[in-house]
């Protein structure tokens, strides 16, 4: 499926510009350019909410309990594949 957005020249002439130093589609340059973004916003959520949950003292402690048990499980024994 294929939808018309309206961009403005700069972002159009930057477009463009990516367009001739990677020989990549347009499309393939938002693409990828939204998929960074999405992938950006997802760890700066995380690292908000790590944040927060390190300002409460008794939630943080039971964080890196869980951390530990989990850390823990590693060593069972067997090989990393």
């Amino acid at each position: 499926m294929s939808t018309t957005i309206r961009i403005d020249a700069v972002t159009l002439e930057l477009l463009k510009q990516l367009e001739e130093q990677t020989g990549d589609s347009k499309r393939n340059i938002l693409k990828q350019a939204l998929n960074k973004f999405q992938r950006d916003k997802i760890i700066d959520d995380l690292n908000a909410y790590y944040e927060k949950l390190r300002e409460d003292p008794e939630l943080w402690k039971e964080e890196l309990s869980e951390r530990e048990i989990l850390e823990s499980a590693s060593h069972d024994g067997l090989e990393d594949l």
